[in-house]
């Protein structure tokens, strides 16, 4: 049997504060409440070409 972990490992910069780090979130529903605090905020994202990402794609249209 073999068993996959999905994760997203992310790292971000605040150009106007200055805060900076990295983070792992390990469950879907912990990145998508990641994601959704950044509603209404100019923000822009780098994503690696792999993995399953349909999910973000849809997320990120319904937030805009």
């Amino acid at each position: 049997m073999i068993i996959t972990r999905r994760f997203q490992q992310i790292a971000f910069v605040n150009t106007e504060g200055g805060e900076c780090g990295q983070r792992r979130l390990e469950q879907v529903a912990e990145a998508e409440q990641f994601y959704r605090s950044l509603a209404g905020q100019a923000v822009r994202v780098g994503m690696e070409a792999s993995g399953h990402a349909r999910w973000f794609e849809r997320l990120r249209a319904e937030l805009g």
